[in-house]
């Protein structure tokens, strides 16, 4: 349920061995001309069992990064909730890829035995029958991607299919995954996705919509929409997400759908006993983000 007020919620030097060297040099070299580049500031928010680490790796960012933004050292704890600066380097990956940091050296190193065979079979010094031919490199089986199968998720007749809530966060408001699925489990609580939903609240005031906007706040929506207000449940997620609340929410990107609902929560909804209800909607979130 709604609260009336804003409350704001971040060995040995052979030949090969020096030209390995070089190689990993080169590699250095460019990964730390990439990491000076400036790029711009997004503000996360932190998920229960969230570390400098995960988020990093979520991001595809360095810890260090994020240290130096935050004034953070290695011995700094996150805690939930908290709002941290991370580098904004584009859509945050969910499995970082690993750098080939040694393909140019070993070519190099591999060019450099040929060289060393060549002139030792020239002076005598190498008997080119006893050459073996270097064996080929493995290579691993492909890799072939099974589809899981997605979980059917049931809604009461005449609801909102949160399927078109879910595409039209994403067409109309370029939303993220995390950030449609924390809104998602939300709505399952507050209005069972029924744009139509009026009741009375608690307090005894009247609520409703998907977002079960009540008192003053339900009046500017039927204001803004018109009496056609339960018809339109676009209007009701353009409404919340025009909201100074509601685009805060959308201005931020989070690491986790878990994250993302409790954010909601906390941030937009903020019903009786906030955190337990935050802790409780949450793992909606993360079945919703597994079927988007």
């Amino acid at each position: 349920m709604r609260a009336q007020e804003f409350i704001p919620i971040e060995e040995d030097i052979s030949r090969r061995g020096f030209l390995r060297g070089l190689g990993a040099a080169g590699v250095s070299a460019a990964a730390g001309s990439a990491l000076a580049k400036s790029n711009p500031i997004q503000r996360v928010v932190v998920g229960p069992g969230d570390t400098i680490y995960s988020i990093a790796r979520n991001f595809d960012v360095s810890p260090e990064e994020i240290y130096k933004l935050n004034g953070m050292n290695r011995n700094t704890r996150l805690t939930p909730n908290q709002e941290i600066k991370v580098p904004d380097i584009g859509e945050p990956i969910k499995t970082p890829a690993k750098a080939d940091t040694g393909s140019h050296a070993d070519e190099f190193a591999q060019a450099m035995d040929q060289e060393d065979i060549i002139g030792k079979i020239a002076t005598g010094k190498l008997d080119p029958k006893t050459i073996k031919s270097r064996p080929e490199p493995h290579k691993a089986p492909a890799h072939k991607e099974v589809n899981k199968p997605k979980v059917e998720i049931r809604q009461p007749a005449g609801s909102v299919p949160w399927q078109d809530i879910a595409r039209y966060c994403k067409s109309r408001w370029k939303m993220t995954r995390e950030q449609i699925a924390g809104i998602l489990a939300n709505i399952k609580v507050e209005s069972q996705f029924k744009a139509d939903d009026l009741h009375m609240d608690s307090n005894g005031l009247p609520a409703g919509g998907l977002f079960s906007h009540n008192g003053p706040r339900l009046e500017q929506l039927v204001r803004k929409l018109g009496k056609d207000w339960r018809q339109n449940w676009q209007g009701q997620i353009d409404f919340a997400l025009s909201e100074p609340d509601g685009a805060k929410y959308k201005s931020r990107h989070y690491p986790s759908p878990d994250a993302a609902s409790r954010a909601w929560t906390l941030g937009f909804e903020r019903p009786a006993q906030a955190q337990k209800q935050a802790d409780k909607r949450a793992p909606a979130a993360r079945q919703y983000a597994s079927n988007i």
